[in-house]
């Protein structure tokens, strides 16, 4: 119990730590970045066990008003989330404020759409042969390169 009467900020280096073995370098950089970036300069201060779903309510405020993407909020969410639940089973947090709230964001919002092959056979068929707009469009599908690479590249 004494875990989660430390201040957020101190308790995000236990969960780290906790997580180390479980996540990927990359996952754990990601994790840390939005943590710090937008959860410790808000919440830091205020000790694990006295965060309330007001607390919460106005942190997600703050998001809000970053004009952040629908994702990407929710990816925030879920980092706090994320906190909260680890101290909650692990360190047997009484009350998990972020189960009292509704999360802010979407997750599906940037649900990715391909062209099968025919579609894509109808549009290259728009464009001349060895053209750069047509080789860049058949670098593109073939490859599964992303625009700005291309563009990169040109």
């Amino acid at each position: 119990m004494r875990l989660i009467r430390n201040s957020t900020g101190s308790f995000v280096d236990v969960y780290f730590a906790d997580k180390s073995g479980e996540l990927k370098e990359r996952s754990m950089k990601n994790k840390k970045y939005m943590i710090d970036s937008h959860v410790i300069p808000y919440l830091g201060d205020k000790k694990m066990n006295e965060v309330a779903p007001a607390d919460i309510i106005a942190w997600q405020n703050e998001i809000r008003s970053k004009n952040f993407s629908e994702s990407y909020q929710r990816m925030l969410q879920n980092q706090v989330t994320a906190l909260f639940t680890h101290a909650q089973r692990i360190y047997n947090l009484s009350n998990n404020p972020c189960k009292k709230v509704k999360k802010i964001g979407r997750s599906d919002v940037r649900r990715l759409e391909f062209w099968t092959y025919e579609e894509y056979q109808k549009f290259i068929a728009t464009f001349e042969k060895g053209t750069r707009s047509y080789l860049m469009f058949e670098i593109l599908f073939w490859t599964g390169m992303r625009e700005g690479e291309m563009l990169a590249l040109a």
